[in-house]
Parts: C-alpha cells; structure tokens; sequence
C-alpha cells in the first residue's frame, strides 16, 4: 500500500483504493498484475469540477475554474494535443500555475503494460507503478526533478498507441495541490 500511495501521492487514494478481496491479486487484460484499483468518485474531488471528454475514449474530470491553453506547434509535433491549467490562480490551491498536459505516442512495439511500465523505468522516471483506474490498466510515474506526475496508458481505440497524462507541479509538501493532481489523474475513466 505504500508504493502505492507513494506512486499517486494522495491520502485520497486510500479512500478510492478497492485492492482485490482477501489480498486477491489484480491483474490488467494483457495478464500485467496491477497493485490495485481505484474507482473515482466526483465527490471525493477537492475541488468543484467539470468532466471532458476526449475524442480517444476516455474523459477527465477537471478543476471547473481551469481553462483550456493553446498548444504550441512544437508541443503538437511532440505528440501534446490537450492544456488546460488555472493561469496561476484558482479558487482551490491559490497562486500556484498548476496544470494538466494529454497527449500520445507510438507505442513502437511495446504490447502489455508491463513493457509500457518498464520503458517509463529506463527512461528514467520514478515512483513507476501498475494500476487500474476505473477499469483502464494504467503506468503511474512521477519526475521529481521536472516537477510533474502522470499515467501512461494503451489508446483505448486505436492499437498502437500510448496516451499520456501529465501534471504539474507534483505538490510535494502541499497537500492540497498533491490531492488535486490525485483527483485529476484518478478521474481518468474510459468514455462510454
């Protein structure tokens, strides 16, 4: 449970967390054992929110203050295709800029979860870990040096893509922008 709490950083995971009975193991489709599961719930949120939803299946539940960025041509070409952040100020953490960045790559013939989480270790990211996310298999990893946390995740839709989703900043030692972050990156739910 530490790991796990150590890969998500939110004292609201425990709360969300329904690890398998009896200490049942999980495990992803591909048969990559996950170290637990976690279920979002809009009110566990610390912060009033608003859902997106993405053309790639999935959807995000974010700070309703926060508005959407534009994207530099180079980010496009770099894979980024969604900004959205509170412009250095909002309601919930004051004045801090925080944001959340999605985008995607080829997944260049990694197939399970387990190749997509040791790929995220050798590139050098830390606090990788495996988990599902209401109901998506998903690669939790976190850079402390940059200052930013996320999941990695297999395109729901279309077969040979990892989607990401990033954070900003980690919040270490301010519970409250941790807790956001917690909420933005468990809020991610396959679209129905």
């Amino acid at each position: 449970m530490k790991r796990l709490m150590g890969a998500m950083m939110a004292v609201a995971l425990l709360v969300l967390c329904a690890a398998g009975a009896a200490g049942e193991p999980l495990y992803a489709a591909d048969g990559s054992a996950v170290s637990g599961r976690i279920d979002f719930t809009e009110g566990l949120a610390p912060y009033a929110g608003k859902w997106v939803n993405f053309q790639d299946g999935f959807r995000l539940y974010l700070p309703q203050d926060w508005e959407r960025s534009d994207v530099s041509d180079a980010q496009a070409q770099a894979g980024l295709f969604y900004r959205e952040t509170n412009n250095g100020s909002d309601s919930v953490v004051g004045e801090l800029n925080m944001g959340v960045a999605v985008s995607y790559a080829e997944a260049n013939g990694l197939q399970t979860l387990d190749d997509l989480a040791a790929s995220y270790a050798a590139g050098g990211l830390g606090e990788v870990d495996k988990l599902d996310l209401n109901g998506l298999p998903v690669v939790t990893f976190a850079s402390r040096a940059e200052d930013y946390r996320g999941v990695a995740f297999f395109h729901p839709l279309v077969a040979g893509y990892v989607m990401t989703i990033y954070v900003s900043p980690c919040g270490v030692g301010d519970r409250l922008v941790n807790d956001v972050g917690s909420a933005i990156l468990c809020s991610l739910t396959p679209r129905a």
